[in-house]
Parts: C-alpha cells; sequence; structure tokens
C-alpha cells in the first residue's frame, strides 16, 4: 500500500500550523493540523447565534479546562430563567461568541484596512481576551455582586471591597494560566513569539484587552482596546454578542445586524490616536443596536417579576451565609459563601449549583425556605413602580449647561438619591396606619437606564442633551481617512424622546410572608397603599 506525507500551509493568519494529509491509493483526506509546540487543531463549534464557529487551538486547550467549564453552570440572565424559561443560556456559550467575534472583528480591519494592522499575535490576544472576558462571574452573574453587597451591609462589613467580576476575571485568569505548572503560560509563549521576542508582557496585554484600557499599547494600536469593552462608545463585541443571544433566548423579534457593520468599520487617525470608525451611513444600524439594549433592559432585565426574585435569591443567599453555609475546595478547605469568591480555588466551585445544594441543606432553614417559596411561586409582592424620567429630564434641563460630564453624572445620582429618599418618607407615612405591613419590610429598588455609553469625553449636543453618538466617529466613502462626529438630531430616524436617554423606575418590593397572600384585610390595604402612591404621585 502506497503512503505519502504532504503538508499544507493554512494561509495569513496561520503561520505556526500546517495541515497534515495521508494520501492512500489515490484517497486523500485530512487530519489534525499539526505543529510540533502547538495542540493538535481548530475546533468546530455549532453556535446557536453565529452558526458554526471555529476557535484557536489555544482557545481551545483553555476551553477544556476546569476554571473555564464552570461557566456552562451560570445562567447569563441570572434570575431572569425564572421568568422566561427559554433563557436558559449560560455564560460559557457567549465566551465562545465574544471570542469568535473578536477574530471576525480583527478580520473585517484586516480587509478594511491592511492586513498588518493587526498583527497574528495582537489577534490570538484579542481571542483570548473575548473568551476569558466573563471567568470571574459568580452564581446567578450580576446577583452575586448584589448579593456581596447586601451580605456586606448585614455582616457591618462595608461595601465587599468594591469587588466587580471584572476584576476577578482578571484574577481567574492568572489562575488559569500558572495551574498545573504554567502548562497554559508556557503553551502561550510559543503561540505568541513576536511578543515574546519584543518582550511584550502578554499576560498584562490580555487583561488590559479584558478590561477595555491599558497602557501596553500606544497610540497606533490604541483601537485594540475597544474591541472587547469599549470605553469611550460602547461598541463593542461583547454587547453584540449577549445582545443577539439575549434576545435570541428570551424569544424577542428583535435585532441589529453586526455583520453591516463588520464591512464598514476602518480604523482612522483621531487626535493623534488610532480608533475604530464606521461609515457615516451606518448611524441608523448603530442606533438600532442602542435601542436593542433598551428594549433588552425594558422588557427583560428590569422586569417587575424578575426583580422580585432576584431580591429573594439575595435574601437566601445572605441567610445561608449567617446560618454556616460554606464551600468547600478539593483539598478539604471551607470558605463562608460570602468570602468564597475571593480565593480561584473556591471560586471555581461556586456555580448556580448553590441555589439547589441550599434547597437541600439541613443546616439552611431560612434560606430553604425563601428557595422553596420561589420554586412554589410564592414570591414577594411588587407593590408599585414610579418613573422619574420626565421629571428627571426637567431637573437636569434646569440646571446650567454641562462641559463636565462627570458633574452630570454625580447630578444624575443626586437625583435618583433624592427620588429614593422621597418614597422611603411616603412608605414610613403610610405604615403608620397599617396593621399588616411594616416599613422594614419594604424595598426600593431603583432601576436606572441610559444609552449604555461611559461620556468620559462627550459634550452636549444643540437641544442641551448628552449625543450618544457624541465619542463615535465616522467617515464618508469620499474621505475614509477623515474622522467626524455626528449629532443626535442627524440621524436619519425617528428618535427616542430626550426624556427617555435617561430612564429612571422606582420599583417597590414588599418582603410579604405567605400568610399576607389570602388574607383579606392585608389584601385591603395592599390596594390603599397603591391607591395613596398613585393618588401622591399622579402630578409628578
Amino acid at each position: 500500500m502506497e503512503k505519502r506525507r504532504t503538508t499544507t500551509s493554512l494561509g495569513q493568519g496561520h503561520k505556526n500550523y500546517t495541515c497534515s494529509t495521508n494520501v492512500t491509493k489515490g484517497n486523500v483526506y485530512a487530519t489534525a493540523v499539526m505543529d510540533i509546540n502547538m495542540p493538535p487543531e481548530y475546533k468546530m463549534f455549532n453556535d446557536s447565534v453565529h452558526g458554526h464557529i471555529k476557535l484557536h487551538p489555544v482557545c481551545v486547550q483553555i476551553i477544556d479546562t476546569l476554571e473555564f467549564q464552570r461557566l456552562r453552570n451560570i445562567k447569563q440572565c441570572g434570575p431572569l430563567y425564572w421568568v422566561f424559561p427559554g433563557s436558559s443560556h449560560n455564560r460559557f456559550e457567549h465566551s465562545l461568541g465574544v471570542c469568535y467575534l473578536a477574530g471576525q472583528m480583527v478580520e473585517a480591519l484586516r480587509r478594511n484596512c491592511s492586513y498588518d494592522i493587526i498583527s497574528d499575535d495582537e489577534k490570538l490576544c484579542l481571542e483570548i481576551a473575548g473568551l476569558c472576558h466573563d471567568l470571574g462571574h459568580g452564581p446567578m452573574s450580576h446577583t452575586w455582586e448584589k448579593f456581596l453587597k447586601a451580605a456586606s451591609r448585614s455582616n457591618g462589613t462595608g461595601n465587599n471591597g468594591g469587588w466587580r467580576h471584572e476584576d476577578a476575571s482578571i484574577k481567574m485568569f492568572r489562575h488559569l494560566m500558572f495551574n498545573n505548572s504554567n502548562k497554559l503560560k508556557n503553551l502561550l509563549e510559543k503561540a505568541l513569539p513576536d511578543m515574546i521576542e519584543k518582550g511584550i508582557d502578554f499576560m498584562k496585554l490580555i487583561e488590559e484587552l479584558i478590561m477595555g484600557k491599558g497602557k501596553t499599547l500606544g497610540n497606533e494600536k490604541i483601537f485594540l482596546y475597544e474591541i472587547i469593552s469599549n470605553k469611550e462608545t460602547g461598541i463593542d463585541v461583547d454587547r453584540w454578542d449577549y445582545f443577539l443571544r439575549d434576545g435570541l433566548h428570551l424569544n424577542f423579534k428583535f435585532t441589529f445586524d453586526y455583520r453591516r457593520l463588520l464591512e464598514f468599520c476602518r480604523v482612522i487617525n483621531v487626535e493623534g490616536k488610532k480608533r475604530i470608525c464606521f461609515r457615516n451611513k451606518e448611524a441608523q444600524n448603530i442606533y438600532d443596536m442602542f435601542l436593542v439594549r433598551a428594549k433588552l433592559h425594558n422588557r427583560a432585565y428590569g422586569h417587575h417579576v424578575s426583580r422580585s426574585i432576584e431580591e429573594m435569591f439575595i435574601d437566601a443567599f445572605v441567610a445561608a451565609d449567617k446560618e454556616g453555609y460554606e464551600v468547600c475546595v478539593p483539598s478539604g478547605t471551607k470558605f463562608k459563601l460570602s468570602e468564597a469568591h475571593k480565593n480561584m480555588e473556591s471560586l471555581t466551585c461556586l456555580t448556580d449549583h448553590i441555589i439547589f445544594d441550599i434547597l437541600c441543606s439541613a443546616k439552611c432553614g431560612k434560606a430553604r425556605a425563601l428557595m422553596q417559596r420561589i420554586l412554589n411561586r410564592d414570591l414577594y409582592t411588587v407593590v408599585y413602580c414610579k418613573n422619574f424620567s420626565a421629571r428627571l429630564a426637567k431637573a437636569l434641563r434646569e440646571k446650567e449647561s454641562y462641559t463636565d460630564t462627570q458633574k452630570l453624572k454625580a447630578d444624575v445620582e443626586e437625583e435618583i438619591r433624592i427620588y429614593k429618599q422621597e418614597i422611603q418618607e411616603e412608605i414610613k407615612k403610610l405604615c403608620r396606619s397599617m396593621e399588616y405591613y411594616t416599613e422594614d419590610k419594604f424595598k426600593v429598588e431603583i432601576v436606572k437606564l441610559d444609552m449604555g455609553i461611559e461620556f468620559s469625553n462627550a459634550t452636549r449636543n444643540a437641544g442641551s442633551k448628552i449625543n450618544p453618538f457624541s465619542n463615535i466617529h465616522f467617515y464618508d466613502k469620499k474621505d475614509v481617512d477623515k474622522a467626524v462626529v455626528m449629532e443626535w438630531e442627524h440621524v436619519p430616524i425617528f428618535l427616542i424622546p430626550e426624556d427617555s436617554i435617561h430612564r429612571i423606575e422606582a420599583l417597590i418590593i414588599y418582603k410579604n410572608h405567605e400568610s399576607l397572600k389570602n388574607h383579606t384585610q392585608a389584601l385591603q390595604e395592599l390596594k390603599e397603599i397603591r391607591d395613596e402612591l398613585a393618588q401622591r404621585w399622579k402630578s409628578q
């Protein structure tokens, strides 16, 4: 039997790899993508949003670790799953999607500008950053951060040290790299020869790409920070993936065309720094992207029942923490629930499984009862909802014209504090004449929604409103190297009302006991509270 071995290059962007092919009596079949220093092959994933996606062998090695696999059991939308059964997707598949889109953005910029605008090593770093950007999430995603704040207040320990999942992702990434005798770190060193030769700290660069800011890259490459987490414009592949993925699994029929944005993105010099800019005719598509975010927050993330359920989960976690629930790691060390996130070994063991672990725990009486109430649909009561957006817009108009957007942000926060205080005072007054409802069981939840951009350098437009397009630069096909800003009123579609740019909603939740649900007099008091609040706020 005649056999011969040949090798075939995979082309640009894959310089370290060859495709091994065996030929037997004229039959040709491809085997693995091979390199003596690298994992064997690219891997294909069938994704619900992007279809068949192919990921780099180093990314596959990261995926096949315990630290990454834990994301399979952390719901992307947290408590929303208990309202929308279809939203059962997890951080795992979202991370794969962001990794894929990071590579797609790189290839689009190469096509639209020049191939060497982003090196192969930089592309791999971006893909790894996209893959690892959510490694630090705790159980039920963002609900965990709210639990830590509640636990710190309950324990009198401050503000949980300002813990954020982004910072935990960096720590988990380092833990991942140095675990198992530095296996993955050594693998990365072989996969990034150019960076090693230039003395670039690739670990630090990947961490900066996750955070969307840093000092490793100069002004010529600063646009790379905009791909995973864009602090300037709010347009990045992380948002693209979760907008589309959440919308799909929530069964919402709205979307935007990110593929078209990829076809019309370029890197242009803006005031001495290279930035990602878009064709001016894509303003409507970008507006649609912002609108999708607003709709997701309005119809899903801010859903009243979901907020009620989330509050119950937070109370259950706080109760479990006080009742002695602990997270045990394989080495035998045990951590309090509110402390487990600080250690990377225990964080690896911390997923949504704790819900049913607490539910089956003999020691967690109060926490178990709250979990059972959630399963039985015996939820906290949503008493009232008040939209303060118009009042906020009026208050901001009456203030001096803003040139410092941090001052604007501070004023918005101050207005929110005033609204919350007013509501708490109203509740206090109402409870004086109530027999079954007590002030201490009311929770005022403030839901804030804006256009999703950190306006670090934004300016006021002619209408004395923050322009969501202030930091986005566009180019015209007649001059592709000139970047300009488009004013909000020039977007060629019907705009959302000005009052909706900052949407402030107050949700009043009562942490009632099951016995009040069917109590006639208690129900009558609840109706009186709602009627009184509606009457008092009617003119506002």
